[in-house]
């Protein structure tokens, strides 16, 4: 799984970062726990995201995408 960008919660404690699932130039949005070193996906399809940005309370994710 190729990563292609991070970006550090407000708190420090977990990590939104960009990665390809196995599909080429398709990257999704994965938030990783840095604690626990476990990652969840929160984006699927075959539409790629890019730039996630977190809200400053650091309840959201913001990212671009092409989807309708």
């Amino acid at each position: 799984m190729a990563e292609s960008g991070a970006e550090f919660s407000p708190d420090g404690r977990q990590l939104a970062l960009l990665a390809d699932p196995g599909t080429p130039f398709q990257p999704q949005l994965f938030v990783m726990d840095l604690a626990t070193r476990t990652r969840r996906q929160l984006t699927r399809g075959d539409v790629p995201v890019w730039h996630p940005v977190w809200s400053p309370d650091g309840e959201r994710i913001y990212f671009s995408s092409d989807r309708s």
